[in-house]
């Protein structure tokens, strides 16, 4: 096996600690403890330098709504008129969990990617988006965290 740099991504996350992380989340009661444990997990395993969740809203001007409490960092301005883009630009983003590269890198600059995770929150669909992810990420992060997000 190469150096992972090369390939973007460094050694898959484990199964059996991914499993334990969203069963404990699964067992906390009170909702903000597990929103913060969340976004404290989703930070551990992609060091992100955004974490934007967002969900369709009809009556929305672009029909989508941001969910400031599982919202974290800076993201841009204008977010969630930019998603309905975001979809167009990456298909299959809205059924599996989808890393987004971004294209060549600028000399000197390190490359961070992006993930999309697809899902559902009180009964609305919606996407996870995990901003400025550094390389090299887990193989398997996209997994691990739409895993870890059933719960939520």
């Amino acid at each position: 096996m190469g150096d992972p740099t090369e390939t973007g991504h460094q050694n898959p996350l484990k199964l059996e600690e991914v499993a334990q992380a969203a069963s404990e989340l699964g067992a906390e009661p009170q909702l903000d403890r597990l929103l913060g444990r969340f976004l404290d997990r989703v930070r551990e395993w992609a060091a992100p330098s955004a974490i934007l969740a967002a969900v369709r809203d009809p009556s929305g001007e672009s029909g989508w709504r941001l969910l400031p409490a599982l919202s974290l960092g800076s993201g841009p301005l204008g977010a969630e008129r930019a998603i309905p883009q975001l979809i167009d630009d990456t298909p299959g983003c809205l059924e599996r969990p989808t890393m987004v590269h971004p294209g060549e890198p600028a000399p000197g600059v390190q490359p961070r990617d992006n993930c999309i995770l697809p899902w559902t929150h009180e009964g609305d669909s919606g996407i996870l988006v995990i901003r400025g992810i550094p390389r090299p990420a887990p193989s398997n992060l996209g997994e691990a965290l739409a895993l870890l997000s059933a719960p939520v």
